[in-house]
């Protein structure tokens, strides 16, 4: 008998599953913010296929911003004070503060989980970029 039954790759997680990964994320995150965050400055290459969109923005939001490498990109082709971003993570220890952040932490796989609005829960104007 085999040991390990054959599960659909588009199968559906249950909440509680869901749940336990969620907390193993945060915890790790809690943990090693400092040192994650320091592994982390480059920007994606693929952000530079951004630089227009970039450019004619005044307010982005970025959900799940992590250590804000996305608005220091972004700043550094508006220039600082050019633009507002409205940032959204579950570990605010990762997003240090910065000119022109409007931080709100939230958990939005949590969220997910427990079939919240994702819309009514984060708090930001209507935005010209949204990235992830």
């Amino acid at each position: 008998m085999n040991a390990f039954r054959k599960v659909p790759y588009n199968s559906v997680m249950d909440a509680k599953t869901a749940q336990k990964l969620n907390a193993l994320n945060q915890e790790f995150y809690a943990k090693n913010a400092a040192s994650f965050s320091a592994t982390r400055s480059h920007p994606w290459e693929g952000w530079k296929r951004l630089r227009p969109a970039i450019g004619a923005a005044s307010n982005i939001l970025d959900v799940a911003c992590g250590n804000l490498r996305f608005e220091r990109f972004a700043s550094m082709l508006k220039g600082e004070g050019n633009v507002e971003f409205y940032c959204v993570d579950s570990c605010a220890e990762l997003a240090p503060s910065l000119p022109g952040i409007h931080f709100q932490k939230l958990d939005i796989v949590e969220l997910c989980i427990n079939g919240g609005n994702i819309a009514k829960a984060i708090h930001s104007p209507a935005c010209d970029l949204v990235v992830r």
